[in-house]
């Protein structure tokens, strides 16, 4: 089940724009930003979504690494 979802949140990120996706590296960095600044304060529920958004923040540098290399060749 979670690799399906992996997939999912993968296809969306190749289906994006370069542009869409720096958009959104910056959204999940502040967002990861938040989610540690809560941890520090004892304030976060879920401590997974940590985990995630640093996934996330992979998965999507990993996009555009790929079209990196791409556009090189």
């Amino acid at each position: 089940m979670a690799e399906e979802k992996v997939r999912e949140v993968m296809a969306r990120f190749r289906e994006t724009g370069t542009v869409e996706l720096g958009l959104e590296l910056s959204q999940l960095c502040r967002k990861l930003t938040e989610l540690r600044f809560q941890a520090s304060r004892n304030q976060l529920v879920n401590t997974m979504a940590i985990r995630e958004c640093r996934k996330n923040i992979a998965r999507l540098r990993t996009v555009l690494r790929e079209r990196e290399l791409a556009e090189q060749t």
